[in-house]
Parts: structure tokens; C-alpha cells; sequence
């Protein structure tokens, strides 16, 4: 994160933040083959890049969404038998959702945000999809779920 939701990190000291991120990854992949950096303004997402047969130019981003394939293969998660909590606040974090929901409909997502688009484009995926505006009503709301859930 370089900066939070309030914006209360001064400019000069995200950005200067931003550019360190920035020369570090380029001087560890100089020709940008392996990394590629989003800058949401919020958050610096550092993606690795993986060679596909399914994209014109050949590469594609390790997302999210590959990212729980592998972990529920790796560690026997059981994604397909759900139910599945997913939880994001950014556009990066939808292909977790979109994972899970391909495992299962027996899949739920929360999340943070009060980006209109980003709102319209993860409640379009299904009704099981709750969008809160703030961090803290996350927190409250599973605070709450996780006093009513037997153990």
C-alpha cells in the first residue's frame, strides 16, 4: 500500500515510495519479461509475468485467481465444495473471486470500495456479492459472523 483510503499520506512521499518500487523491480528485470507493476493509487501490485499460448502477445499475469487455483491444489483447500468467503477491494482481486465462483456457487464475496465500477462489475457476478464502503464495516460485519459460527 502506498497510500490509505483517506488519502492521508502526503503526495510526495507516495509517489517518492511508488519510484522506489519502481527502480527496484526494474533493476532486478531491466527488459520488463518477468514483472509487471500496477499502480492502483492505493496499492503497487507487483504481477509476475508467465508465458501463455492463450494471449497474441504470448505473456499473461499470474493473478489472483491463478494464485488460489494453485494454493486449493497445493493444499487440498476443497474450493469446489465451498462455502468460500472472498474479500477484496480492488479490481486485482476480482479473478479471486471469479475463481472461486467457477469452483462453486456456493461462493460469497465482501467488498471495500466506493468505486462505482468496480462495484457494478463484481455484484454483476453474482447475487452472493455484498459491497461496503468502508474497511471498518468489513471488519465489524465478520467480527460478528465469526461470534454466530459454531466451531
Amino acid at each position: 500500500a502506498r497510500q490509505d483510503i483517506v488519502g492521508s499520506i502526503p503526495t510526495e512521499k507516495s509517489q517518492a515510495f511508488l519510484d522506489t518500487i519502481t527502480a527496484l523491480v526494474k533493476s532486478h528485470d531491466p527488459t520488463d519479461e518477468f514483472f509487471r507493476i500496477e499502480d492502483t493509487g492505493k496499492d503497487i501490485e507487483i504481477m509476475l509475468t508467465v508465458r501463455s499460448e492463450d494471449t497474441a502477445d504470448g505473456l499473461k499475469d499470474f493473478d489472483k485467481g491463478n494464485g488460489v487455483s494453485f494454493l486449493n491444489e497445493a493444499l487440498h483447500f476443497g474450493l469446489s465444495h465451498g462455502p468460500n468467503l472472498i474479500c477484496g477491494d480492488t479490481p486485482s482481486d476480482v479473478p479471486m473471486l471469479e475463481e472461486a465462483l467457477r469452483a462453486t456457487p456456493n461462493t460469497w464475496g465482501v467488498f471495500v470500495t466506493t468505486d462505482d465500477s468496480l462495484r457494478n462489475r463484481v455484484t454483476d457476478l453474482s447475487e452472493n456479492v455484498t459491497v461496503v464502503s468502508a474497511p471498518d464495516t468489513l471488519v465489524a460485519t465478520l467480527n460478528e459472523l465469526g461470534k454466530r459460527t459454531k466451531h
